[in-house]
């Protein structure tokens, strides 16, 4: 896997059967931490929820299908 931009990956896609750009969903912990200082902590609860909780899906750029979306590191 190799990144091409902040928020697209070259992924094997399963329906193309090839290695293709798709765009991940991710989340923006910056934006987070500005709005949980802004409600003095209370938006962190909703961000844990999010961050821990919450999956990653990937929509390739070729077929347009959504799939989960595992990062390998």
């Amino acid at each position: 896997m190799k990144k091409t931009s902040i928020n697209e990956v070259v992924v094997y896609c399963e329906s193309c059967k090839k290695f293709t750009r798709q765009i991940v969903d991710k989340v923006n912990h910056f934006l987070h931490l500005i709005l949980t200082m802004i409600t003095f902590g209370i938006w962190s609860f909703i961000w844990i929820y999010i961050a821990i909780w919450t999956f990653r899906y990937s929509e390739c750029l070729k077929c347009g299908i959504r799939a989960k979306y595992i990062s390998v590191k």
